[in-house]
C-alpha cells in the first residue's frame, strides 16, 4: 500500500509511483506548442520513467552513481529525474 500524505513519502519517486497509481488517466505535465497545450498523463509519464530507467540500468547506472544533464525545462527533465533518483543515483544538472 502506499502513502496517501505527503509527510508519508520516504523518497521522492515514491510520490510519482503514487500519483500513476492512483492518477492514471489525470493529466500530469504539458508542454506549450504555439497557444495550445500538449498534455501527457499519468500513466504516460510513468511508461517514460521506467523506460528511461531501464535505459540507465542497461549503462550500468547504480546507487550513488551521477547523471549530469544538459537540458532546458522540458517533460524528459522530469522524466530523467524521476528514473535517475528512481535508481539511488543522484541527477546533475548542468
Amino acid at each position: 500500500m502506499r502513502p496517501n500524505r505527503a509527510e508519508e513519502f520516504k523518497t521522492i519517486p515514491e510520490i510519482i509511483v503514487c500519483g500513476v497509481e492512483k492518477f492514471a488517466d489525470r493529466k500530469c505535465l504539458g508542454t506549450r506548442v504555439g497557444d495550445e497545450f500538449q498534455w501527457i498523463n499519468y500513466a504516460e509519464f510513468g511508461d517514460m520513467v521506467d523506460k528511461f530507467r531501464r535505459v540507465l540500468v542497461q549503462h550500468k547506472i547504480e546507487r550513488g552513481d551521477k547523471v549530469t544533464l544538459i537540458s532546458n525545462n522540458r517533460v524528459e527533465w522530469a522524466v530523467a529525474m524521476y528514473a535517475t533518483t528512481g535508481l539511488g543515483a543522484a541527477l546533475v544538472p548542468m
